[in-house]
């Protein structure tokens, strides 16, 4: 659990990320936070916002780039406590093509 200070009214830390290559994975974050109190949790290029429900929250699964061997994963708590339940992570689906732009039919051409 993270609890900031009455002095400080924010507290944060980092922890390891392990990955097993570098590479595209699939996160998910649970997290705790007491009513009252706002949390984010940030790792891989991507960032989850949440306010505290005095209950086990499920983030949104997000698309985290991540270096072989460890990332880092940081918690942040405002105006009171939050806590990191567990992180699901797996390797990401790939990326949809993109869509292709309707064909054409033939073209004329006018003149002489």
């Amino acid at each position: 659990t993270l609890t900031p200070t009455e002095h400080d009214r924010r507290a944060s830390m980092a922890l390891a990320l392990p990955a097993p290559s570098a590479g595209a994975f699939a996160l998910t974050p649970r997290v705790f936070g007491a009513v009252g109190a706002t949390g984010r949790v940030r790792a891989g290029g991507a960032e989850w916002s949440f306010a505290g429900e005095a209950r086990l929250v499920e983030l949104p699964t997000k698309r985290v780039a991540l270096p072989s061997g460890e990332g880092r994963l940081v918690v942040e708590a405002e105006g009171g406590p939050v806590a990191l339940d567990r992180v699901l992570l797996a390797p990401a689906l790939p990326s949809a093509p993109p869509a292709l732009a309707p064909a054409r039919g033939p073209t004329r051409r006018r003149g002489p």
